[in-house]
């Protein structure tokens, strides 16, 4: 027997003790009704967490508290704002000094080939936002 199975076996098992309690409250005026009643309530309770589980089992239902799911999604939606593996990947790539190929009168961007006047000295390229490094080697 599988877990679906046991599950709506135990179910039906709790419907039918449900209508038997009942039907022993309709026969006997003398029945004890609070405790009858309450009895009723946990075979309800227990048909509750059983088709939970059921749902669980199914991947329909997540365990997860309401809040705790809340927080993973705000913050799953930061991480979504920063963009593609690749894209960070490639933002600290552009992070990294690179020097330019420099001639008398201009230099041109490592990454993207942008050709810029050396009078103009930028910490990074206006293209691609490469960082440049204008640093003297000895």
């Amino acid at each position: 027997m599988g877990y679906q199975e046991a599950i709506e076996s135990h179910i039906n098992e709790c419907i039918r003790r449900i209508d038997i309690i009942r039907n022993h409250m309709n026969a006997n005026g003398d029945a004890d009704k609070d405790v009858c009643n309450k009895n009723i309530d946990v075979l309800k309770i227990t048909i509750s967490a059983m088709q939970e589980l059921k749902m669980y089992k199914d991947g329909k239902l997540c365990l997860i508290p309401e809040d705790v799911y809340g927080k993973q999604c705000e913050e799953l939606d930061r991480y979504k704002e920063l963009g593609t593996l690749e894209e960070v990947r490639e933002a600290v790539e552009k992070q990294k000094r690179k020097k330019p190929c420099a001639s008398n009168r201009c230099y041109v961007c490592p990454r993207c080939g942008l050709v810029t006047s050396l009078k103009i000295k930028h910490n990074y390229c206006d293209a691609c936002g490469q960082r440049i490094d204008w640093s003297v080697e000895e």
